[in-house]
């Protein structure tokens, strides 16, 4: 019983040190939601180039695009996916893939590794993405 708890903390610790974590999510395969506010809905066009916010870069989920299609954060900084579209969609990254993201509904994924993240939409594979972390 013992070697079966120390296993799990080895892996635990391994785990978390790899490269990205979750932010605000119980299990590594759900996602964190959010209910959608009274604040108006973001567009493409007035915000084609959202700026990291103490690091959180927004990414907006519309009209079956990512938008922006690509951001560049810095290390230990995260990226907040929002669908704003009524279609639900699936994000899949890392191997990993979220729950539905119903309308307003948000994932958060911090990043701690350079590197560049492609994404997708599990439902919609033609709708990509990419992460620049530098």
């Amino acid at each position: 019983m013992k070697h079966k708890i120390l296993l799990i903390l080895i892996l635990v610790s391994v785990f978390s040190t790899i490269g990205c974590t979750y932010t605000n999510i119980p299990e590594p395969t759900e996602i964190a939601t959010e209910m959608p506010t009274a604040t108006p809905t973001p567009s493409p066009t007035a915000t084609p180039h959202p700026t990291p916010k103490d690091g959180l870069t927004e990414v907006f989920i519309q009209g079956n695009a990512f938008v922006p299609e690509t951001v560049t954060v810095s290390v230990k900084d995260a990226v907040k996916w929002t669908n704003m579209d009524s279609t639900t969609h699936k994000i899949k990254i890392m191997g990993m893939v979220t729950d539905d993201l119903g309308q307003g509904d948000s994932f958060i994924l911090a990043f701690y590794q350079k590197g560049t993240y492609e994404y997708s939409c599990k439902y919609h594979p033609d709708m990509k993405g990419t992460v620049i972390v530098q």
